[in-house]
């Protein structure tokens, strides 16, 4: 669905904003964070002042035309689904008290960060649930018991490159306790619970929405627990879950 032109002229502003490295129309059209500045300094310029002012001209013509979709996802909040010079783009609007929405960046500025072997085992993990790999699965799971639910479709071998360069490009961030996360039962937040298990909760950024990976070190490696995916699947068949 085409987002309606409140949600349009943020995408716009934003990808405006980060061409031309201007931080306060940045700062407008996003929920502060402190790392705003660092996606100027990261992230490739497409505009400069070498630039050739008929490059410019065809930048900003393809910004007022942008292709873009829209989902909505948990808490209210809107996916955008942009396309931009050659490239996808994801972009998460939040709705704010005022009644207006604010773009969480948060996954962009992540990206720009160096990964962590935590961050890879998501992003392995993520790519064997696409590809349902039950051996990769098996290896990474903090639980291995019906992990073989996950594994009854298989992807043609022909998507796997495609499948594989969407795990490895997913950005990720770490939730803090009180943030929330979408899962089977609901809306969940990280609180006390995580901590006393030893488990921490990463949000990826997906073209199918957010998605949570709950991981714990276990012998100084990172496992991921099924649990989740398990019970989508079992609602996707009519089943039940027991309330937490």
């Amino acid at each position: 669905m085409r987002p309606a032109e409140p949600l349009q002229t943020l995408a716009r502003t934003c990808l405006r904003a980060l061409v031309t490295h201007d931080l306060p129309m940045l700062e407008s059209v996003a929920l502060p964070h402190p790392g705003l500045a660092t996606l100027l300094n990261k992230r490739d310029n497409a505009l400069n002042n070498a630039a050739p002012p008929a490059n410019r001209d065809a930048i900003f013509a393809e910004l007022d035309n942008l292709q873009m979709f829209t989902a909505p996802i948990f808490d209210d909040q809107q996916l955008l689904t942009v396309y931009f010079r050659g490239s996808l783009h994801l972009l998460i609007a939040t709705p704010t008290p005022d009644g207006t929405f604010r773009l969480d960046l948060r996954w962009w500025i992540a990206a720009a960060q160096p990964r962590s072997e935590r961050e890879e085992t998501a992003r392995a993990y993520y790519y064997y649930l696409l590809t349902s790999n039950l051996e990769g699965l098996q290896a990474l799971s903090i639980d291995t018991r019906g992990l073989e639910m996950l594994c009854e479709r298989q992807s043609p071998s022909g998507e796997h490159g495609q499948l594989e360069h969407v795990a490895q490009t997913m950005a990720l961030v770490e939730l803090a306790p009180g943030d929330s996360y979408p899962t089977p039962r609901g809306v969940e937040k990280v609180d006390e619970r995580h901590a006393k298990a030893g488990l921490t909760v990463l949000l990826g950024l997906t073209p199918e929405g957010l998605m949570p990976f709950v991981m714990k070190q276990i012998d100084g490696k990172w496992k991921c627990s099924p649990a989740n995916y398990i019970m989508a699947v079992v609602l996707a068949r009519g089943g039940k879950i027991t309330p937490a």
